[in-house]
C-alpha cells in the first residue's frame, strides 16, 4: 500500500513532506474531475487525496505512531475520512476547490518556497553578478562565478520551475499563510517582544511590577479559559501567552504614544558595567535615582556614552497616568543643557 501511494504521487519512498505537498498540489490540479476528462477521474482524484493524507500522516507522526498509520485501523478511520473529503471536493468545481482552505493549507507554503527559490535563483544569476562587477570589477566576475558555482542546484531549480511561477498566486499564498494561527502567533509574539523592549522598558513602571503584572494576568487567563470555559490547552495557551500580553502591551503603547507635558531632567551617572564588546551599558544615576526602573538605565549605544558623565532624560506624562521616557542625551560638560 505504501509503495502504491508514493507511485500515485509520482514520488520515491524517501520523499520529504515538502515534496509530498508539492506533488499533491500539482497532481490535484491535473486530476480534479472538473479538468480531468478521463472516465475514471472521480476515482483517481479520491485515491490521490487518500494517498496524500496517508503519507503526510506517516511522515509527521512519531515512530510509534507510524505503526498505527500503517495499520488496518488507519485504513478504517483516516482513509475513510480522506475519501469523504475527496468525495466532496470532487463534486465541487475546480475553481472552488483550489480556493478552499484545505487546498490552500496544503499548498501555500510550497507555493511560497517555490517562488522564493525562483526569485533567489534569478537574483544570483542576474542582479548579483551585475552589482559585484560594478563594485569590484574583475574580482567581481570571479566572485560571481564562484557564487553561481556553489548555488548551481538552486539556479537550475529556479530555471526548471519558471513555467509554474505565478506572482498573483504567490501573493495569495502569502496572504493566506499570514492568516493561519501558527503564523499569527509568531507575528504576535514578535510584536509583543518589540513593544515590551521599545515601550514597556521606557515606561516608569518598576521592572519587577511589570513582570508580575504580565505573569499573573497570563496565568489567570490560562486557567480561566482552560477550566472555566473548557478551552483546549493549545487554545488557552495562545489566548493567555499571545493575545493577553498584546492587550497589555497595547495599553502601554497607548499610554506612551499619547503623552504630554514634556520636561527634561539631568543627572550625573556612573557605569556599572558593559559587555565584552563594549556595546551595552548599565548606568547608576546620582542619589540612586530611578533605581527601580532598569529599562531607562540600559543603553546599547555604548560608544556615545563612554566618555560622558551626565545624562538628560526627556519625560512626559502618559495618557493612562504612567510617565514615559521619550528621549535622552549624553554629554560631558554640566553647562550644556538640552
Amino acid at each position: 500500500m505504501l509503495n502504491k501511494y508514493y507511485e500515485i504521487l509520482g514520488l520515491s519512498n524517501d520523499a520529504s513532506v515538502f515534496e509530498i505537498k508539492q506533488a499533491f498540489r500539482n497532481r490535484a490540479k491535473e486530476l480534479h474531475p472538473d479538468v480531468n476528462k478521463n472516465q475514471n477521474a472521480h476515482e483517481q482524484f479520491i485515491l490521490l487525496l487518500e494517498a496524500y493524507e496517508y503519507l503526510i500522516n506517516q511522515k509527521k507522526n512519531t515512530t510509534k505512531d507510524k505503526n498505527f498509520a500503517s495499520s488496518q485501523r488507519w485504513q478504517d478511520n483516516a482513509a475513510a475520512r480522506a475519501k469523504h473529503r475527496a468525495e466532496y471536493f470532487s463534486k465541487i468545481n475546480y475553481k472552488k476547490f483550489v480556493n478552499s482552505d484545505y487546498f490552500k493549507t496544503v499548498t501555500s507554503l510550497s507555493t511560497i518556497f517555490e517562488h522564493l527559490g525562483f526569485f533567489i535563483g534569478v537574483g544570483i544569476l542576474i542582479p548579483v553578478p551585475v552589482i559585484l562587477i560594478v563594485l569590484y570589477g574583475l574580482s567581481g566576475v570571479i566572485i560571481s562565478l564562484f557564487i553561481m558555482f556553489i548555488t548551481l542546484p538552486l539556479i537550475r531549480q529556479a530555471i526548471k520551475s519558471r513555467s509554474s511561477i505565478n506572482i498573483e498566486e504567490f501573493f495569495r499564498a502569502v496572504a493566506f499563510v499570514t492568516k493561519t494561527r501558527d503564523v499569527s502567533v509568531l507575528i504576535l509574539s514578535i510584536l509583543n517582544l518589540f513593544i515590551v523592549l521599545k515601550v514597556g522598558f521606557q515606561t516608569l513602571i518598576p521592572f519587577t511590577t511589570l513582570i508580575w503584572a504580565f505573569g499573573l494576568t497570563m496565568a489567570f487567563i490560562f486557567f480561566f479559559t482552560r477550566f472555566e470555559l473548557n478551552k483546549k490547552a493549545r487554545s488557552s495557551a495562545v489566548i493567555s501567552f499571545c493575545y493577553c500580553p498584546f492587550i497589555l502591551n497595547l495599553l502601554l503603547a497607548i499610554n506612551f504614544l499619547f503623552s504630554a507635558n514634556p520636561g527634561w531632567e539631568i543627572y550625573s551617572f556612573t557605569h556599572q558595567g558593559n559587555n565584552a564588546e563594549g556595546k551595552l551599558a548599565y548606568i547608576n544615576l546620582e542619589n540612586n535615582r530611578y533605581r527601580d526602573y532598569s529599562g531607562i538605565r540600559i543603553f546599547a549605544d555604548f560608544n556615545s556614552m563612554k566618555d560622558a558623565n551626565k545624562i538628560a532624560y526627556k519625560f512626559e506624562d502618559g495618557l493612562l497616568g504612567f510617565r514615559v521616557m521619550k528621549d535622552y542625551k549624553f554629554y560631558k560638560d554640566s553647562s550644556i543643557r538640552p
